[in-house]
Parts: structure tokens; sequence; C-alpha cells
């Protein structure tokens, strides 16, 4: 099975959990607190194509490459009960990919990168009854395409230059998220978490007959205060 459609998947059986969510919830009173995250990442795309592109999906897989990326955030996290959460909120998010030094002629670095703002929902379920809990989550995302260009030096030159990409872009995403993370409470109203999440497009964003469907795998860092 694709990895989109498990991400499909998963994104469905998060709308089922939380509809019936209110039937998991204990008697105590919910929590709610906001926090800031920074997540470092490695930023990708898995490319697809029919019987007669696939000369196309060939020649991209073999010149392109991974790069860093990175997104920032403001998280809103509802404590349900001592096991399950709901986090959403507002994401800045840096994706893309690099062409391999050399690849293309004329160029001696080139890369494509492509600017989201995100509104995740995610269902984070609590292991354990300790004071620093692991935690597995998942989610989705809806996103939105804000600016996508290429940066590349020319061979035999040091100064980069941008370029805005012109393509026909597919401007409306959706993700799904799947992490495995630790929430360290540092007293009654601080809390840090470190989550290791791999969030992905279940779409292109090409709309050629190469299909590119980006994706970022990395670390999240994160600082909430309870109110």
């Amino acid at each position: 099975m694709k990895w989109n459609q498990i991400l499909l998947s998963a994104s469905v059986l998060l709308i089922s959990l939380w509809g019936n969510a209110q039937t998991l919830v204990q008697e105590v009173p919910s929590k709610i607190s906001i926090g800031l995250t920074q997540s470092f990442d490695l930023g990708y795309r898995i490319s697809s194509a029919d019987a007669e592109s696939t000369w196309m999906k060939n020649s991209s897989d073999s010149i392109e490459t991974s790069t860093l990326t990175y997104s920032s955030a403001v998280k809103l996290q509802f404590d349900l009960n001592d096991k399950i959460s709901l986090r959403t909120g507002i994401v800045y998010a840096q994706k893309g990919f690099n062409y391999k030094s050399g690849a293309l002629v004329g160029f001696d670095r080139y890369q494509e990168s492509y600017s989201f703002i995100e509104v995740p929902i995610q269902m984070l379920y609590k292991l354990g009854q300790k004071k620093n809990k692991p935690y597995v989550s998942l989610g989705t995302s809806a996103g939105y395409l804000i600016k996508s260009q290429a940066f590349y030096t020319l061979e035999n030159s040091t100064k980069e230059v941008k370029m805005p990409l012109s393509s026909d872009l597919t401007k409306l995403q959706v993700n799904g998220i799947l992490g495995l993370g630790m929430s360290f409470s540092l007293d009654q109203k601080w809390t840090l978490v470190s989550e290791v999440n791999y969030t992905q497009a279940l779409f292109s964003i090409s709309n050629g007959p190469l299909k590119k469907q980006l994706f970022t795998a990395g670390i999240n860092l994160g600082l909430f205060r309870y109110f």
C-alpha cells in the first residue's frame, strides 16, 4: 500500500476517533495550553507518473535529492483527559528539494522551495501515568501555497539568484501527519515537548504528467503554557 493511501486512511481514522472522543473523556476538567514550536526537517518528494511519462520520473529521480527545511508554529492544545489531547494551530512550513550538484548544465546549485500556511488537527494519545509522558500523534492538515521559488547559483559564480516558479502548481494541499513524541512537565504551567514527525501531502504539488507529493521528516520542539 502506498504511503499516501496509508496517510489518507489514517486521516479518516482520526475523524472517526474525534467523533467518538466524547465517550472517551473522563470526568475531569479539560486543560488548555498554548505553545510555540519549531521543526527542523528533511524535505523531499515522492514522484509518480503514468506509463507514457515513466522516462520523466526516472530522469527526475536521478537528479533530485533531499534538502533541509523547517517549520514554525503557534499551537493550541486541549487536554480532554489524562490520555487524549487535541492539538491545532497555525503553521508556517518550508518544503522542497534540491537538484544534485552538476545535474543541470550551467548551474552549480539549484533548489526548489515551497512556503505554506497550514492548519493542522492532531489527536495525541499519551502513554503511561508518569510526570513525563511519551505519546503518539495522528492527524491531518490543510495548507495553502503562499510562495514558490527556485534558488540557484551559476557555474563559476557564488552569487545566489532567486526566481519565482511559474509552473502550474496546486495551491491547496492536504497532508497526513504521524508523530512520536515526549512531553516533559516542567511545573504546573509549563511543558516541553519533543517529537519526531512525518508529514506528507496526499496530492501532487504539480499538475503535469509527473506528479510530486512533498513530504518532510524531522524533529519538532515546543514549549507550552497551561491556562
